[in-house]
């Protein structure tokens, strides 16, 4: 380490990691004085009957909740607006995002119009958000998105059909609850969408230009962890030491992108979540091989370790040899997950791809990839997944 580097680390989210913390959340919540309860899930997580298990003990306690349910999987700037009327209507004191990222980028969005006027879209970017909001507890449902330890809102513009992220230091929840008993069977394509998502969390995060000492040891570890895990997951739903294993690996990816940042994949799958609305994991998957191919030289050492804690063989290759061999890591695992590889089975048109490297551009998270990129490297990777 260069002992003149500064870099700073911010992770203000309290972590509770508790296997069936989340149906004691009522006592959690009495120690800390919240009666009044805004619960945001998704209608997934809703009928799954995860809400009903959180909420069960709520009346002993003497907590009062609402349960806001009405948004997309990529939550719209319309939704979180009506929602906005109805925690105001209700007076809560404190926010509850139970479910993957949607449901937490939902519950961080209305926790900002709670105390700001808006529009959402003035916020847009970072450090915007003029007044801190109401406490949120985040309790992810899924190993991937890592929301509940960073302080974004990833947002759709339904007017302009554009993926919008918000980031500030008010939107750090309170606490991040990690209880793996709420990962249980889980469907198998979930499963492998959001722990690609989780992978590729920390792998951007890893190579980013913005990486310190501390991120890139977070996300080393959790690349090493979802390759130990991810397929024993897949596998069996019901393994709780596959899904607390994968829980913490995608928790220690979101604090180190938290504070490194990402890179070239985010900032497609922004723009091509804005346009198609496909799911996030999905999207980033089919990127990932043709963006580490365009990266590689840049820092060919990281990407070297990164084959190693893959379980690749590496012994006695060249630093470019070997570095290759995390690309072959992420294709063996791609395929043993089963998860598409090319955009056409997705339904992306060639001739969108203009509009999705401008609306890619305008993210700006492309900036702190490895090699520098311009709209034209951003469009070979592009037509390498069609």
């Amino acid at each position: 380490m260069n002992i003149n580097r500064t870099f700073e680390f911010v992770c203000p989210t309290k972590i509770i990691f508790e296997v069936g913390g989340a149906e004691r959340l009522g006592l959690k919540l009495t120690a800390l004085g919240w009666k009044n309860v805004f619960l945001v899930a998704d209608k997934g997580v809703v009928a799954s009957g995860v809400v009903e298990k959180i909420t069960s003990g709520f009346d002993e306690t003497g907590i009062s909740c609402v349960i806001f349910s009405d948004f997309e999987t990529n939550p719209t700037i319309t939704s979180i607006i009506a929602g906005s009327k109805v925690f105001k209507e209700n007076k809560s004191d404190v926010l509850v995002g139970v479910g993957g990222g949607s449901s937490m980028d939902a519950a961080k969005a209305l926790a900002i119009l709670a105390t700001n006027s808006g529009p959402l879209q003035d916020y847009e970017g970072p450090n915007k958000i003029p007044n801190p909001v109401p406490p949120i507890i985040a309790i992810p449902t899924t190993a991937g998105t890592g929301a509940e330890v960073n302080g974004s809102s990833v947002l759709t513009d339904d007017e302009r059909k554009y993926k919008l992220s918000i980031r500030s230091t008010y939107l750090y929840p309170t606490i991040a609850l990690l209880d793996p008993s709420l990962l249980r069977s889980l469907p198998p394509k979930v499963i492998a969408a959001t722990g690609m998502d989780a992978l590729i969390h920390a792998l951007e995060s890893y190579i980013s230009l913005g990486a310190s000492p501390i991120t890139e040891q977070l996300a080393l570890a959790s690349i090493g962890s979802i390759a130990d895990n991810i397929r024993l997951f897949y596998a069996n739903p019901d393994n709780l030491e596959a899904a607390g294993n994968m829980l913490l690996a995608s928790t220690m990816a979101a604090m180190s992108f938290g504070n490194a940042r990402l890179g070239c994949i985010h900032a497609l799958a922004h723009s091509l979540g804005g346009l198609y609305n496909l799911p996030h994991g999905v999207t980033c998957t089919v990127l990932l091989p043709h963006a580490m191919e365009h990266n590689l030289i840049s820092d060919p050492d990281k990407f070297s370790k990164i084959a190693s804690v893959m379980g690749e063989n590496i012994v006695g290759l060249s630093r470019i040899d070997a570095a290759k061999h995390s690309i072959s890591a992420v294709k063996k695992l791609i395929s043993d997950l089963e998860l598409p590889t090319q955009f056409r089975e997705l339904s992306v048109r060639e001739e969108d791809v203009p509009q999705i490297v401008e609306n890619a551009i305008k993210t700006g998270i492309h900036l702190t990839s490895p090699r520098n990129i311009s709209s034209e490297g951003l469009e070979s990777i592009i037509r390498a997944s069609l």
